[in-house]
């Protein structure tokens, strides 16, 4: 019985611990710090935002993350999955299952955290987008390349 209880002591005090430097990394995410380092590669800080303009569909849009080859927007819906890593971080927009765009940027640092916001919208019958990248400084604020 006090084996069990001390295991169970562990496992309460582990997850809290675990938590709580959740929380502590969260607030420090844009600081370079040892609990930066350690925390960006256990953590997805990384946020990913869409805002479409009226017209188009929520479900047509589909976004990849070039380098973890995850789906970080389906069906109207945001997903973790931007690791943090040094070097040309790359998305690619699919709008009605065709790739429409490629789009990123370089990040100078792979423990900084950023939060990306798309707009895309419709200008003359066609597709367009607007990339911006919020948090640490990349080596560009990121480019745009129609398919």
């Amino acid at each position: 019985m006090r084996n069990i209880l001390l295991w169970l002591l562990i496992l309460v005090a582990g997850s809290w611990s675990f938590q709580k430097f959740r929380e502590y990394s969260k607030a420090l995410k844009e600081e370079d710090c040892f609990a930066t380092r350690i925390s960006s590669k256990i953590f997805d800080f990384n946020t990913f935002t869409v805002v479409l303009e009226e017209g188009i569909d929520k479900k047509d849009i589909r976004i990849i993350h070039l380098n973890s080859g995850n789906i970080i927007f389906n069906n109207g819906q945001s997903e973790k999955g931007i690791k943090n890593e040094y070097g040309h971080c790359l998305f690619e927009l699919y709008y009605k299952n065709e790739k429409a765009y490629e789009f990123g940027h370089f990040k100078t640092n792979n423990w900084y955290t950023q939060d990306y916001q798309l707009w895309i919208g419709v200008e003359s019958d066609s597709l367009s987008i607007k990339f911006e990248i919020f948090g640490k400084k990349t080596s560009f604020d990121g480019y745009i390349m129609k398919k």
